[in-house]
């Protein structure tokens, strides 16, 4: 029990400066990149470092993994390097009990992972974006030339499918209403059934979406009786109707929206998986999402393979290399783990590979962990 708390102690130590000293290098990187939007609209140097702070939760969610590596193989080095730990193992401790209190370190770890992933990256990353973007005066981060567009499934009377309805906005504020609004609703066949356009949409939790200045087009078609295009369907008519204000049925919400945009990387496991609700239901597929949310449900696991990994450094002598060739060694295998993780993701995504090849690397450090602890413990 008291070693059990004393190399958690040591480990938290470790992890925290090492993470402090990743998090302080990248806000400078980060810094540096950002200086170039200085100066649009009302957006100064002193909001630049306001929103490299606040990519700080992002930064450390993905940057633990390497991070608890690194200071685990320094606390351990240190360990072996005073012989403490040959002092522990000839009082008794095995192998198994060694690596099972890291599992409990690593536990905690991992779940302030998780935490930072699911319930403070995401709104802190949100509240950066919109407070970067209002200062720019823009418009959401990544829209196409043509505008914002979305999918949606409107339903009939009895709440089945009735069509497709695809959105078109011009502009997504950083609060998530819209501007310069097209609809165009399609019948179950693909024909255009009417084309409605409004200055903005706003929305509501109780009631939705309501678009402000509206002017709807419907096109009336008959079938043909007669002729060479009897039974097609033909043009009749048009009617026109404006409104000020109409509330508007759709099953799009402003996360729905947001999480359109958004780096999935960035996105909290609810929202993607809201979001991948959202894309089943209307006929889509995104395969980026799903490996984005398998990655999310794993990457906490990773942190403890990852002190799994780092245990055998500790049955290192000095004479096997001092701390600071550890502390390298320890450099370059986080790095390969990072390289090895992007690269699983990005052929599976091109390769549409299943998402669980996410676990992959992860697998694999964990195997590799498991045959080197059992040499140098034999050894």
């Amino acid at each position: 029990m008291i070693f059990a708390r004393y190399l958690a102690r040591e480990i938290y130590l470790a992890v925290a400066f090492v993470l402090l000293v990743l998090l302080a290098l990248f806000f400078f990187i980060d810094f540096l990149s950002e200086v170039k939007s200085v100066g649009q609209g009302q957006y100064r140097t002193l909001h630049a470092a306001l929103y490299v702070l606040l990519e700080a939760p992002a930064n450390a969610y993905q940057l633990m993994p390497i991070a608890a590596l690194i200071g685990a193989i320094y606390a351990l080095a240190q360990f072996a390097a005073n012989s403490e730990f040959t002092i522990m193992r000839v009082s008794g401790l095995s192998t198994r009990v060694a690596a099972w209190n890291m599992v409990k370190a690593a536990g905690v770890l991992a779940v302030l992972t998780f935490v930072m992933g699911e319930y403070i990256m995401p709104p802190v990353q949100t509240y950066a974006e919109k407070m970067k973007y209002s200062r720019l005066g823009g418009n959401a981060p990544l829209v196409m030339r043509s505008g914002f567009w979305i999918k949606d499934i409107p339903l009939d009377a009895q709440g089945q499918p009735s069509g497709r309805r695809f959105v078109n906005a011009a502009k997504v504020l950083p609060d998530g209403s819209l501007q310069d609004v097209r609809v165009y609703e399609l019948d179950r066949e693909s024909r255009l059934t009417a084309l409605a356009r409004a200055e903005s949409a706003t929305y509501n939790d109780q009631s939705g979406w309501q678009l402000k200045n509206v002017t709807e087009t419907r096109f009336i078609s008959r079938q043909s009786q007669a002729g060479m295009l009897a039974g097609f369907e033909l043009l009749d008519k048009t009617a026109v109707i404006r409104e000020q204000t109409r509330q508007w049925p759709a099953r799009i919400d402003t996360n729905t929206l947001t999480a359109a945009y958004v780096d999935p990387a960035r996105m909290s496991a609810l929202s993607l998986w809201h979001y991948q609700q959202h894309l089943s239901r209307t006929g889509q597929q995104s395969i980026k999402h799903q490996y984005a949310l398998w990655r999310k449900a794993g990457y906490p696991l990773a942190v403890i393979v990852m002190l799994l990994l780092a245990l055998p450094f500790a049955y290192l002598h000095t004479r096997s290399g001092g701390v600071s060739f550890k502390i390298f060694a320890g450099v370059m295998v986080g790095i390969a783990f990072y390289l090895m993780d992007s690269l699983a993701q990005h052929l599976g995504i091109l390769n549409e590979w299943p998402a669980i090849a996410t676990f992959v690397p992860a697998m694999l450090a964990l195997l590799i962990a498991t045959f080197w602890l059992r040499w140098v413990s034999r050894h």
